[in-house]
């Protein structure tokens, strides 16, 4: 009996999404980079969080500063980025400014008109997360584009639930059965009289 990861075909098929997740992750780090510099913005950070078949970025902020691994790992711990080296006061907002027309169509056929350059980086979020990352029990993350260092990650946390079973047994001393009150219990059949 041939299993599921014995299947060549199964296997070429699970391959070829990968690749392609990898691409669509590549163009959308690229293109985010052209953006931010385009407009001149040094570092974006998205925070996402999804469970229960839903999930989408809750925070785009505009850094004024590159973030180092070290800091990235903290934002790990700390998701709201309060205690890991950030200085708030070296934020600002990203604005409405305009919806880029050279947005490439593999990204997204869904944006477009009067889309901003918000949507347009929260779509390009959504291809840095890893697949489902809002099934079930779903995770958080942080992903950065920094267009000074030329770089892109994406800190991901998936989340678990844990089972843990515990059997509490009560030893009871074994009672006989109850018989009527002033009657004997007769082990047969009643005589007649």
């Amino acid at each position: 009996m041939m299993t599921n990861d014995e299947d060549p075909d199964w296997l070429a098929y699970l391959q070829q999404m990968q690749r392609e997740a990898e691409r669509k992750m590549t163009l959308a780090a690229q293109y985010a980079i052209q953006l931010l510099r385009r407009h001149k913005l040094p570092c974006v950070m998205a925070q996402y969080c999804g469970c229960g078949d839903s999930g989408q970025v809750e925070s785009l902020t505009v850094l004024k500063l590159s973030v180092d691994r070290q800091q990235l790992l903290t934002m790990g711990i700390y998701a709201d980025g309060k205690q890991c080296g950030l200085d708030k006061r070296k934020t600002r907002s990203l604005g409405k400014l305009p919806f880029p027309e050279d947005f490439p169509k593999a990204l997204s056929s869904t944006l477009f008109g009067k889309a901003s350059l918000e949507d347009c980086l929260i779509a390009l979020v959504e291809h840095m997360t890893p697949d489902s990352y809002e099934i079930n029990e779903g995770g958080q993350g942080v992903v950065i584009f920094d267009a000074h260092q030329g770089m892109a990650h994406c800190l991901h946390g998936s989340n678990y639930i844990e089972i843990q079973y515990d059997c509490q047994s009560v030893e009871v001393d074994p009672v006989a059965p109850e018989t009527p009150q002033g009657g004997k219990k007769t082990g047969g059949k009643r005589k007649a009289s």
